[in-house]
């Protein structure tokens, strides 16, 4: 006969020997693998701690090669574009409908009704109806009003209708056509190009584009005279492109720079007869060195 005591004492035993049984066994299993923290979100004081991070551009780590990027992308090309446009289709009526007596400054006409397509068996004033709550519940809130996402997210960047590639090339020699995406919306829901441009220091001017797409090759013709040597020089600046700031190329760049657009705007821009006008605060570009200072994209 087992004791009172004694039993109390055999159960404590076994449990304590399970425990250690288990933990034994839990010892040997392997450590979970997690990744390697987000560099991005590291501080100066540890992961997401400290008054700043250790930088300001997102981690970049490929391993492909140009050729191989090139090729994924553009074997990629007709699936994202097929899907997106699905999205749009889905979202948007998407027809030209243009409205009758309504241009815009130059003569294109703007587009008329409501473009949101609702879901099938809803009307606007059903909808209107209803309360906040029915229509969440019912996922009735239209597609169309949810943040329109980018063509080709995972690489995103800046993605420029046939029109502005074109005037851009004519003009400076950079070719914006991206080998991966094409622009989405048709060109009936774009505003007229080249936009019109009208100065609030100057409105008896009326449109002073002339009709022409403003770039780096053409501003100082348009603007000398009108514009004073600061506006001119933050004009040169806004139209001046610069290398992509969040990622190193040519990861992120999905178009060509030819040598010879290169060698274009290095003349241009030691031109004497197109050299912004000199001013105390803003020295105008002379020489090699200072051009390719003020330039580096020529450089």
């Amino acid at each position: 006969m087992v004791r009172p005591k004694n039993r109390t004492r055999l159960v404590i035993l076994s449990l304590t020997g399970l425990i250690v049984a288990f933990g034994y066994v839990y010892a040997q299993q392997p450590a979970p693998q997690t990744g390697a923290p987000n560099p991005y979100l590291m501080g100066t004081e540890g992961l997401n701690q400290g008054p700043r991070g250790l930088t300001s551009y997102m981690p970049v780590a490929s391993t492909e090669t140009f050729a191989q990027l090139f090729a994924r992308l553009t074997t990629a090309k007709p699936r994202v574009e097929q899907e997106h446009m699905a999205l749009l289709n889905e979202r948007y009526d998407l027809s030209d409908r243009a409205a009758q007596g309504v241009t815009m400054d130059r003569g294109k006409p703007l587009q008329e009704g409501v473009r949101v397509k609702l879901p099938t068996g809803m009307t606007w004033e059903r909808l209107a109806a209803m309360s906040p709550d029915q229509i969440r519940d019912q996922n009735l809130y239209p597609k169309g009003f949810y943040p329109l996402p980018h063509p080709n997210h995972p690489e995103g960047g800046f993605v420029f209708p046939h029109f502005l590639i074109d005037a851009i090339n004519r003009q400076d020699g950079r070719d914006l056509k991206r080998f991966d995406i094409d622009f989405d919306f048709p060109d009936h829901f774009l505003a007229e190009f080249p936009p019109a441009m009208y100065l609030t220091s100057r409105t008896d001017l009326g449109d002073v584009s002339q009709g022409k797409l403003a770039s780096l090759t053409n501003y100082y013709q348009l603007f000398n005279g009108i514009l004073t040597p600061r506006q001119l020089e933050g004009l040169r600046l806004l139209l001046t492109p610069f290398p992509h700031s969040s990622s190193m190329p040519p990861r992120t760049v999905a178009r060509s720079f030819p040598a010879s657009a290169r060698l274009a705007l290095i003349a241009i821009l030691m031109a004497t007869k197109t050299a912004p006008p000199t001013s105390p605060l803003m020295p105008a570009p002379s020489g090699s060195v200072t051009a390719s200072r003020r330039y580096p994209f020529v450089a």
